[in-house]
């Protein structure tokens, strides 16, 4: 039996976790906030939602969940020796979370990069329960159409 919950979830069941988990973050978001959804951007600004929904949750997967994570992965960064059971957040991807939060602070605000925090961590824990790339892309991209919605790029 698995030590912590998370490890006994199958890529599988943790994919669907992670969109259902989104769906229920932003029903709470509108009810709570009494935010509603805008569609309408879609239509305002298409090229800027296929940048943000498909093109750059694809390229920042493959770059920092898929990329550089193997690379930090087979450095001696993530050798350091660590009893497993004291951390649920590996070395790789704690790295590759402080670099991605970094890009996303940088690109656009502070704020930013402190919000994508939490996703980047859950993110490459997925990674490293063998989640594909193509999967986290796909979840990454419902995630930012999901924030999107509610708030609309200008």
């Amino acid at each position: 039996m698995a030590s912590r919950p998370y490890e006994a979830m199958t890529a599988s069941l943790l994919t669907k976790s992670a969109l259902m988990g989104a769906f229920c973050f932003y029903l709470v978001l509108s009810l709570s906030l009494e935010l509603r959804p805008d569609l309408a951007w879609l239509v305002r600004q298409p090229l800027n939602a296929l940048v943000l929904i498909v093109i750059s949750p694809a390229l920042e997967e493959w770059i920092f969940r898929g990329w550089f994570f193997d690379l930090v992965r087979e450095s001696k960064f993530s050798r350091v020796n660590v009893r497993k059971e004291t951390r649920w957040v590996s070395n790789h991807n704690a790295i590759s979370t402080i670099f991605f939060c970094a890009l996303h602070g940088l690109m656009r605000e502070p704020l930013t990069g402190l919000l994508v925090l939490a996703p980047s961590l859950l993110l490459g824990m997925m990674r490293d329960r063998q989640v594909s790339l193509p999967a986290l892309m796909g979840i990454h991209g419902t995630w930012n159409f999901g924030w999107f919605l509610f708030f609309p790029p200008d």
